[in-house]
Formats: structure tokens, C-alpha cells, sequence
């Protein structure tokens, strides 16, 4: 899969990006819509069969509940967007607590790394920020205390985060690749 490109995503928040319209030439990435839309077609299908299956109040709840968490996951997937961008500011990433550009002082680590999941290996792209308006504390050695995690899969960016990490390296900010060490 290749880079999504939402630069022109009308749906941003006042607040979210800079007012200098920094992301116009931006890279970005995000989850595959056609994805996310099929995560909502399914959770509908499971709530139309809730509601058929009335009868059996047990299986109806179960049922309904995994269509909202379907029809829910869906939704973020197609509401979060993009997840992260190469924009001229630094980098813009945004998560469920809305969209911030950190710039490439606020931007402690990037690595990848690689975590197990069902007896197979996965990326990850990990981001280690320094909480807004916070200046670098702690262990000068180590990772400083008022930093914020943020973690991209596969599915979050779209593409092998990788890749992305390739991207970000052509672009100028350090990556360490610590599932290839």
C-alpha cells in the first residue's frame, strides 16, 4: 500500500493543525478506508441480526455488542484521520484526543520495534513526545519523565510502519530500528 494523502481533509478541528496551513505538501498515512468501512458494514449486518434474533434475549445483547464495537472502531477509523503526516512544521499526529504537530524538539524518540502477537512478529512505530509546553526533564541518559507514548500499527498507518519510518528518515528525523538490531 502506498502513503494516503488527506492534506485536504475539511473535517479538521480549529485547534488541531497550525493556522499556517503547514500540512498543504504534506505525506501522510492513515487506516484503509475501504477497511473501515467494511468494519461498519459488518457491525450494521450484526445489528439488523440483534434485532431478528429478539427471541433469544442473551445472543441478541452479545450480538449488539460486538455491532457497536464493530460500528465504533469503524467509525474512529474513518474519523481519525490522517494518523500521521510529514508536514512542514514537524510532525502531525493525531489520535483519539484530537491532532497536535510536534515539532522536531518535542519529538524525544522514533523507533521501530517489533512486539509478538499469535506467535508472529509485528512493527510498530513508536513516538516518545514531550508533553506540550514541557521542557526536558530526568535521566539525561535515559528517557525523560513528562513524555507521552504513542504507538502506530499496521493498521493505523495503512502501510508496514516501516516504511513510514523510511519516509520519516528521507525526511530528516532520526529512526532507530530496533527490530532489525
Amino acid at each position: 500500500m502506498s502513503p494516503v494523502d488527506n492534506s485536504s481533509n475539511p473535517g479538521e478541528r480549529s485547534g488541531d493543525s497550525p493556522g499556517d496551513n503547514s500540512r498543504a505538501d504534506a505525506t501522510s498515512w492513515a487506516s484503509p478506508k475501504p477497511f473501515a468501512l467494511a468494519l461498519m458494514a459488518g457491525g450494521l449486518v450484526l445489528l439488523v441480526v440483534a434485532i431478528v434474533s429478539v427471541d433469544q434475549p442473551a445472543g441478541a445483547v452479545l450480538i449488539a455488542l460486538a455491532a457497536v464495537l464493530l460500528l465504533g472502531y469503524g467509525l474512529a477509523a474513518l474519523v481519525i484521520r490522517p494518523r500521521l503526516s510529514i508536514a512542514l512544521g514537524g510532525l502531525y499526529i493525531r489520535t483519539i484526543r484530537g491532532g497536535r504537530v510536534y515539532s522536531r524538539r518535542e519529538i524525544v524518540r522514533t523507533r521501530v520495534i517489533e512486539q509478538r502477537h499469535i506467535g508472529r512478529r509485528t512493527p510498530q512505530l513508536e513516538f516518545d513526545l514531550l508533553d506540550e509546553g514541557s521542557e526536558l526533564t530526568g535521566d539525561p541518559d535515559g528517557l525523560p519523565e513528562n513524555t507521552r507514548l504513542v504507538m502506530f500499527s499496521r493498521w493505523d498507518l495503512g502501510t508496514d510502519p516501516r516504511s513510514v519510518a523510511q519516509a520519516l528518515s528521507d525526511a530528516g528525523y532520526p529512526v532507530q530500528d530496533t527490530a532489525r538490531e
